[in-house]
Formats: structure tokens, sequence, C-alpha cells
């Protein structure tokens, strides 16, 4: 007996074949509830690649979708993205702890404000604002504005001190010629 997996067997046929195993879990009949959404959805698939034109409507389509999905894998293996990443939210939280230090009472900024002064445009600060949002390390003012929390001056501090020291020892290194163990 042929599996109708053969790879004799033509594309359109196997699909055809997929296509009535799938549908036949799927379909609504009387009396028994189905899967109404994910039925009209493999019928929709199914005419989809059926048809030559919208077969190709579809490739196009999926091809662009798959060089976004490349330009993600090349953006995620470059590391002077995410460094770049950082710094803005070391800026973005460096902002918000002077203009907190500055005015306890009115500490916040806005999204205008924080575009010009961290020089990263609006497509990219919304992402840095969620993620030190998530963080704990800013939030909403009263007033709606943005402004810098207990926790992220906390953060700010720990990362002034983080930076202090290594360059601290860096110069301790360049001066001394470099390490001496006792």
């Amino acid at each position: 007996m042929k599996s109708w997996r053969s790879a004799r067997t033509p594309i359109r046929a196997r699909s055809s074949g997929c296509f009535v195993i799938m549908l036949s879990a799927t379909i609504p009949t009387i009396g028994i509830p189905g899967d109404r959404l994910r039925f009209d959805v493999i019928v929709e698939a199914h005419n989809t690649l059926r048809d030559p034109i919208k077969r190709a409507q579809y490739d196009i389509q999926h091809k662009n979708h798959s060089g976004f999905r490349g330009g993600l894998a090349e953006e995620a293996g470059d590391s002077k993205g995410i460094k770049r990443d950082v710094d803005v939210q070391n800026k973005i939280l460096s902002i918000l702890y002077v203009k907190r230090r500055q005015n306890v009472s009115d500490p916040g900024s806005g999204y205008l404000e924080l575009e010009r002064l961290s020089g990263c445009g609006a497509e990219h600060l919304e992402f840095h604002l969620w993620y030190l949002k998530e963080k704990g390390w800013i939030g909403r003012t009263e007033n709606g504005m943005l402004a810098i929390t207990v926790e992220g001056v906390d953060r700010a501090n720990s990362e002034h001190d983080r930076k202090t020291i290594s360059k601290k020892l860096l110069s301790d290194h360049r001066g001394s010629g470099g390490f001496h163990y006792g």
C-alpha cells in the first residue's frame, strides 16, 4: 500500500490529502459543535494554495516576511546594537534622575523632551520607555509625565558606581604599568 506522502505523489495530491485529513477533524456537523473558525481558516488556506494567482501573492508576501526575519536575525547578532540600547536606557535614566534631583515636586518629562535630550528617535524611544517602565525604573507622575522611580535612582546610582570603579581600575592599571601580584 502506497502512502499518500510518497515522493512520487504530486504536490497537489499531497496538499489535497492534508486538506482532507485536517478538514475532517474540524467539519462542523449538525448537532455536534465543531471549531467553525479553524474550519474556515483551513478552507481558506486550501483555496489559496489551489489558486495559482492567490498562491503567487501568498509567496510574494511570505518572501517579504522572511526578509524581515533575516533582518531580525542580523540585528540580533549585532552586539553593538544591544550596547547602544543599554547606553540609551542609561541616558534616559540619567536625564530623569537629574530632572528629579533639580525639581522633586515636578520631576516629570514628556516624550518630546526625552526624545530631544536622549537623541533617540520616537520609534526607538517607545521600546526603551516600555523596558524602563516594566523594570519599575520609571513611572508616570500624577500629571501624566514620565519620571524616575526610587528603583530607577538605585539603578542609576549602581550604574554610575560600576563605571567609576571600571575607570579607576583602568587608570590604576595604566599608572602602575600593569597589575602586580604580591
